[in-house]
């Protein structure tokens, strides 16, 4: 008796590739969007406008002492 069966591996290959394309593609639209607010907040942090920076200042605190687990607990539920 078989302690792994391969031929089940072999046989969901597509979903497992599938899953890989998916990660990836999440993967590279985050990074691009993290980019894109994090150009935006900088910019937003080095305005002349007060309300603009105090704003910015404080997302970005929030953001910076929550961890990382509560964060995602708060997104997830």
């Amino acid at each position: 008796m078989p302690f792994f069966y391969w031929q089940v591996v072999w046989d969901s290959s597509g979903a497992f590739i599938n899953g890989i394309k998916i990660a990836l593609e999440m993967a590279v639209f985050s990074m691009i969007g993290g980019s894109i607010l994090g150009l935006l907040l900088a910019l937003a942090r080095t305005s002349r406008y007060r309300p603009l920076r105090w704003f910015t200042a404080v997302y970005v605190g929030i953001f910076r002492n929550i961890p990382l687990l509560l964060l995602i607990y708060f997104v997830y539920y």
